[in-house]
């Protein structure tokens, strides 16, 4: 009811059924939609729901936008990291007005989400999320592109979260970080509110005003202002590990590109560039190097480790999108419009966003009381399965000690001075609303 309390969809009861459907799939996160209803008859409005019109997307993505803007109120920064994601259903054939993906022989659309951290690494919610599907007579013509304006592009995507951006308080800082694909000239032209700045990982190699260096070989040329370590997380191709890192920076007057000068009148744009280098990676794994790009000023040593730590977290994004198609399963969905499924995906991004922030709360804050996010049933259940039976105490178990017990019945093996993970937790949940469920079967006043 708190992230829908804004949706205007016509009707109250609408507002009442997409929170009980909110409900319901954040007890079941992998669970099909038929899973997560209670009954044939709950199954059925669920489809109405997301057949209906009136049910619009945006009213209710634009409801849990408010609630996160109310969250960030109480924040003096944050960091809103952007990025964008494919949905496959190529093997939904009944599925109408798909467009192609990355490849031509697979159809689904995409999704660029702007997630919000607390400087502390905790997901406050969405504070923008739009989804497209791409025309076929657009396949192939990349290089014609090039010549329109951004606004005409698919690459406006990373514009467009500054307008979001711009309804924070002007008493919260706000650093918008990207990855590669939002090293855009555009985007650092932009015009944007004073407390809201950028955070962008290089990918072009540009020119600079009165130098003959390009950006990467000015950066390289620059002395080593600092050596510093950071975690770097387990992924696919490699294994976490520490990493210690050596810190350049320096201020660049970035110039106008070419291809842009004939079709715009901006002028330079002075930025803060961050050159962070591995020192004697491991034998065998690639050193990590980051090359930032940004409109804060790093005028400091301890300025420009704050925009490392600030880009570490920007992958946290990438998490979301991971919870969104592994734990919620959206990319299962058989639905017969594109439109009812971006409709399924605003209430299940909400979801993902929920598993996210319950993840990484209980580490940044161990000792609150789980009923931050827990009911007095769901703690009483899980207290008693995890300690074979016993008496519950008067005393609320803390937000670590719930979550800890939530792993391990989403068969979490690891130790207690270690949290386990989203997909442990998101396994947990629904194991124990299937224990809650059979305990009301027993005992109705459970």
């Amino acid at each position: 009811m708190e992230e829908m309390k804004h949706a205007q969809l016509g009707d109250p009861r609408r507002n009442k059924r997409a929170a009980c459907i909110l409900a319901g799939w954040a007890e079941r996160p992998e669970s099909s939609i038929p899973q997560a209803a209670a009954d044939r008859s709950q199954t059925n409005l669920t489809y109405r729901f997301l057949s209906q019109e009136t049910t619009s997307s945006v009213a209710m993505m634009g409801s849990h936008c408010q609630v996160t803007l109310e969250r960030v109120e109480q924040e003096s920064e944050v960091w809103v990291a952007q990025d964008t994601t494919s949905l496959d259903y190529t093997t939904c054939k009944a599925t109408r007005d798909l467009g192609p993906l990355e490849s031509a022989h697979r159809h689904g659309f995409f999704l660029h989400s702007a997630l919000v951290l607390s400087t502390g690494g905790v997901p406050l919610g969405l504070l923008a999320q739009e989804s497209w599907a791409r025309e076929a007579s657009e396949q192939g013509k990349a290089k014609a592109r090039r010549k329109k304006e951004i606004t005409q592009k698919e690459s406006a995507k990373w514009l467009r979260p500054l307008a979001a951006c711009a309804l924070i308080p002007s008493t919260v800082r706000v650093l918008l970080i990207g990855d590669r694909e939002a090293d855009i000239y555009d985007l650092f032209a932009h015009p944007r509110p004073a407390h809201v700045d950028l955070l962008v990982r290089a990918a072009q190699n540009r020119s600079l005003v009165d130098e003959d260096l390009l950006l990467w070989e000015a950066l390289g040329a620059t002395e080593v202002a600092a050596l510093t370590e950071i975690e770097v997380e387990r992924a696919r191709e490699r294994a976490a590990r520490r990493a210690r890192l050596e810190v350049r920076f320096r201020a660049v007057q970035v110039a106008v590109p070419r291809h842009a000068k004939e079709r715009t009148t901006k002028q330079p744009v002075r930025l803060w560039a961050v050159l962070v280098r591995e020192i004697d990676p491991p034998a065998g794994e690639a050193a990590l190097e980051w090359k930032l790009l940004s409109t804060r000023e790093v005028a400091s040593v301890e300025q420009a480790l704050r925009l490392i730590e600030a880009y570490t977290q920007r992958w946290k994004v990438e998490r979301f999108h991971y919870v969104l198609k592994s734990g919620c399963q959206v990319e299962a969905l058989q639905l017969e419009k594109r439109e009812r499924l971006e409709r399924a995906l605003v209430l299940y991004s909400i979801v993902a966003w929920r598993l996210l922030w319950l993840t990484y709360q209980a580490r940044e804050q161990p000792s609150a009381p789980c009923t931050q996010a827990l009911s007095q049933a769901e703690w009483h259940l899980l207290y008693r399965h995890a300690h074979r039976g016993k008496v519950v105490p008067q005393q609320v178990p803390t937000l670590r000690e719930a979550v800890l017990w939530l792993g391990r019945l989403g068969g979490y093996m690891g130790s207690n001075q270690k949290s386990p993970g989203v997909k442990t937790l998101w396994r947990g949940i629904r194991r124990l609303h299937e224990l809650l469920e059979g305990a009301r079967l027993i005992s109705p006043d459970f």
